[in-house]
């Protein structure tokens, strides 16, 4: 716990790495394709009042979207990045994402929740 709370003060980003010993935080394998992942995820942020999509990219088996989320209390952003790509066997996708404070030195592990949020779309 108290680890968490300095790494919270000196961290402003987070982001799934598949050689994290904690579950939550490697990528995603999903058994539904790039189009199906980006879809959910549109409609997911579409409903969300603090998430939006500022830009996407098609790039070769997969798409990139550039998501911002807003603070409720200070309204801060942060970037959100999400890659959705064809697994190798191309039948289904895998996502990954980081997530990263416009300013300031600490996030209080906000960058960690953003992640959670997202990865709670595709539950």
């Amino acid at each position: 716990m108290f680890d968490n709370l300095l790494r919270g003060l000196t961290t402003n980003h987070a982001n799934w790495d598949p050689g994290s010993p904690d579950p939550a935080q490697r990528p995603l394998e999903l058994a539904i394709d790039v189009d199906q992942a980006a879809a959910r995820l549109r409609t997911w942020v579409e409903d969300q009042a603090n998430w939006s999509i500022e830009d996407q990219q098609t790039v070769d088996a997969g798409l990139h979207l550039s998501l911002t989320r807003r603070t409720p209390v200070f309204r801060f952003t942060d970037d959100i990045r999400v890659r959705l790509r064809s697994t190798a066997e191309g039948e289904g996708c895998v996502v990954e994402a980081e997530s990263r404070s416009r300013i300031g030195k600490g996030d209080l592990g906000q960058n960690r929740r953003n992640l959670g949020e997202l990865r709670s779309v595709f539950r």
